[in-house]
């Protein structure tokens, strides 16, 4: 596995990392892009409830900060470390500021590989290290995103991983 950190895998243009959108009260309607909150990320789905929406006039200023399938989420405030995958039966979202997304874009890193990082007792040591960091709610930055460091196995050992994990995962759904 390659040790890196989440920052160089930016660098390299292998992912995208990006909080969401700030959207002013002007810019809120009842017809557009639903806003993706912190509170509706729960650990391995998402509970939409499509309150908020941001009017399609302004989607020129969202820019990137849009779902996209195979985007990985984790929420960086309140409850850190909350973390789905945006599949293909989702809606298309806008992110809230604490919903962090990252994004494979060039092939080297399996999202659901990645999304099964995030979930990691690796990645949660990391994240309580730097949440408690504030006198304030448990907070994450983008700052702090950059600097974790990921173990990166080669793409074929991310998509056996994935798939095992994704199998159990399955089997529990199934059970339940």
């Amino acid at each position: 596995a390659e040790a890196t950190t989440l920052g160089r895998l930016v660098g390299d243009g292998s992912l995208v990392l990006g909080d969401g959108y700030r959207t002013r009260a002007d810019q809120l309607g009842r017809e557009g892009l639903p806003i993706l909150r912190v509170g509706e990320v729960l650990d391995g789905r998402l509970e939409p409830s499509f309150v908020d929406r941001v009017r399609d006039e302004f989607r020129p200023r969202i820019g990137p900060k849009t779902s996209r399938v195979g985007d990985v989420v984790v929420t960086t405030k309140g409850t850190v470390g909350r973390v789905a995958m945006i599949r293909s039966v989702d809606p298309e979202f806008v992110y809230s500021p604490q919903v962090c997304f990252l994004r494979s874009v060039d092939g080297r890193i399996e999202p659901a590989w990645l999304y099964y990082w995030l979930q990691s007792p690796d990645f949660k040591q990391q994240a309580l290290g730097v949440q408690s960091q504030t006198d304030m709610a448990a907070y994450i930055n983008l700052q702090d995103l950059r600097s974790m460091h990921i173990a990166l196995p080669t793409i074929e050992e991310q998509r056996r991983i994935a798939a095992t994990l994704g199998a159990l995962d399955d089997k529990i759904d199934s059970n339940r």
